[in-house]
């Protein structure tokens, strides 16, 4: 992934995003748009796990009602 959104930088593994003196550098700026895109990913794999659980959870409780009224 370091290779796909960091191309021709030299970002380390001990990049502190917490030091203030440079929140303009380019690595800033490349720790931010990584923040990003992972955010994003997890926003989305997050939607995918619930809404067929919000959906299942409807249609189930409506077909459990709709037997029992059978017996």
């Amino acid at each position: 992934m370091k290779v796909k959104y960091f191309p021709n930088s030299s970002v380390d593994a001990h990049f502190d995003p917490c030091d203030n003196s440079s929140k303009t550098s380019p690595e800033y700026q490349q720790y931010k748009k990584m923040q990003q895109q992972s955010a994003n990913w997890i926003m989305f794999y997050n939607l995918a796990e619930c809404v067929p659980q919000v959906f299942m959870n409807i249609v189930l409780t409506a077909y459990t009602d709709s037997l029992e009224e059978g017996f």
